[in-house]
Order: structure tokens, then C-alpha cells, then sequence
């Protein structure tokens, strides 16, 4: 990505940009450093994220904006049977990724807290086609993915017995459930709404 950008950068003869490479939670700026703040497909990927929404405000100078998307939670229906099968098993749930900002509320209620104003939630109607994909295949990529969740991966609720066990109860419910899922091309493809957001610092 940052390939792309340095060659858009230099396409368009723009020298007034700098390119980092950092976790943008462990990363620091100088307060009101910012006009704009733009996250793209990144929040979900972070481990509090309330807590980074906060650093993004004192990064933005006043009047300035933070824009990012985020799924309506649950982004992928594998994701909530995986959910449910842990709880029901073993009492404890996984966080969804897209769960934090997963609904306008939720949007609403993380920035306000973080000091933001202006709060605009807009949503669109997306589709994803995972190409190639069995049913095995997708839902295990799934579990994979809750799996190693930063912000809760499984290991931190069960241990390693407990994984393999949810993993096979898992995936007795999930290939059904990805077996009726649309296909296209080849492909599974999942529908799902897209939340946009805008606030000012």
C-alpha cells in the first residue's frame, strides 16, 4: 500500500507528503497535528478502540475531521454462529470484529465519548465474493480469523483443548450454513452494510 501511494504521490508531483509505516496505536503526534483523519477497512483491527478514537481527537486540529467505514455487525452470519456455539459451550463470548462500531449507536456513542460533534453515519449495501471458496474453506477461514482477532483472539477465553473443541462444533454448524450461502463465479458471496462515518473534532 504504501508502494501505491508513493507512486500516486509522485505521479501527481506531490513533495509535501511523508510516509510512515507504524501500529497506529503505538505510534505518537504532537496534538492538533491534523485537518483530517481517514481510516479506511482498518478499525476493526484495532485493540481498543476507544481508546485510539481519543488519540485520533487530540491528533485533529479543531474543526477537523476523522472519516472511517466499519461493517454493521455481524459483517459474515459464520461470525455469529461461531459466537453463539462458544457461548452455549462454554460461557463465554468472542467479540465480533465489526461489534465496537458495528451500529450507528455504537458509532454515535464511541465518538462522542472521544470528544467528537458532528457525528454523520451513512450506510450502503455491500457485496464480497470470496472466490474459490468452499464451504469448508470459508468456514474455517472464518474461525481462523476470530481466531487471531487482535482485540480478543480465542486464546485469551479458552485454552488450546477447549479451541479444538469449539472448532470442530464450529464447523459442524458453519459448513451447512456456508453450503447455503449465494454463490457466484465460483464463489461464496456474503451481502452485508457498510457504516460510514464523519465527525469534527
Amino acid at each position: 500500500m504504501l508502494k501505491q501511494a508513493k507512486a500516486k504521490a509522485e505521479k501527481i508531483g506531490a513533495a509535501n507528503v511523508d510516509f510512515l509505516l507504524a501500529d497506529a496505536e503505538a505510534v505518537s503526534f504532537p496534538e492538533h497535528s491534523f485537518d483530517l483523519i481517514l481510516c479506511s477497512n482498518g478499525m476493526a483491527y484495532l485493540e481498543d478502540i476507544p481508546a485510539a478514537v481519543k488519540k485520533f481527537h487530540s491528533w485533529l486540529k479543531p474543526g477537523g475531521k476523522l472519516c472511517f467505514n466499519n461493517p454493521q455487525a455481524p459483517v459474515i452470519p459464520l461470525m455469529a454462529t461461531l459466537i453463539s456455539v462458544c457461548t452455549e459451550k462454554f460461557g463465554v463470548s468472542p467479540v465480533e470484529p465489526s461489534a465496537v462500531l458495528g451500529s450507528e449507536s455504537r458509532i454515535q456513542a464511541v465518538l462522542e465519548a472521544a470528544g467528537f460533534k458532528s457525528i454523520q453515519v451513512t450506510e450502503t449495501q455491500e457485496v464480497k465474493v470470496f472466490s474459490d471458496a468452499t464451504p469448508e474453506k470459508f468456514a474455517e477461514s472464518i474461525f481462523e480469523m476470530m481466531e487471531r482477532f487482535p482485540a480478543a483472539p480465542l486464546s485469551k477465553l479458552l485454552s488450546q483443548q477447549q479451541i479444538d473443541e469449539l472448532r470442530a462444533d464450529y464447523m459442524l454448524a458453519a459448513v451447512a450454513q456456508a453450503e447455503a450461502m449465494p454463490k457466484e463465479e465460483g464463489g461464496i458471496v456474503n451481502n452485508f452494510v457498510m457504516l460510514w462515518a464523519v465527525a469534527t473534532a
